[in-house]
């Protein structure tokens, strides 16, 4: 590794900030959520397309929960009990989508997405 650290009891998190390196589980959330962006805007596969439903927002049904003209919302599914099922991409792109911030959401550009992203993710940690 580049900072030669032989002991493994030391936290890597400095290293990864100096490095800017996401943790492991940010980075799968980066990734869930750069395939969520290809799928809402057009330029994934039909096959991800058939996973993900988005939430279209009816006029008779706003809600103090919904953001109104937030148009890129996913539709999240009924929940299984199994964990395992939890991580299936049809179940955890919705979640996940739907907790990032309207305005990185609504991003078209994929590189523009990708930048905002990783900048709020590492403000994150």
């Amino acid at each position: 590794f580049i900072y030669n650290i032989n002991d493994r009891a030391v936290d890597l998190v400095p290293y990864y900030k100096k490095a800017h390196i996401l943790p492991l589980d940010q980075r799968i959330f980066f990734k869930v959520c750069l395939l969520a962006h290809k799928t809402v805007h057009g330029s994934s596969p039909n096959y991800m397309r058939e996973l993900v439903e988005i939430d279209v927002p009816l006029s008779s049904t706003n809600t103090r929960a919904k953001v109104q003209g937030d148009c890129y919302r996913l539709k999240i599914p009924k929940l299984p009990k199994n964990k395992i099922d939890n991580r299936r991409f049809s179940n955890y792109a919705p979640v996940a989508w739907n907790s990032l911030p309207l305005k990185i959401r609504c991003l078209p550009k994929t590189d523009g997405f990708k930048g905002l992203l990783k900048n709020h993710l590492y403000n994150l940690f």
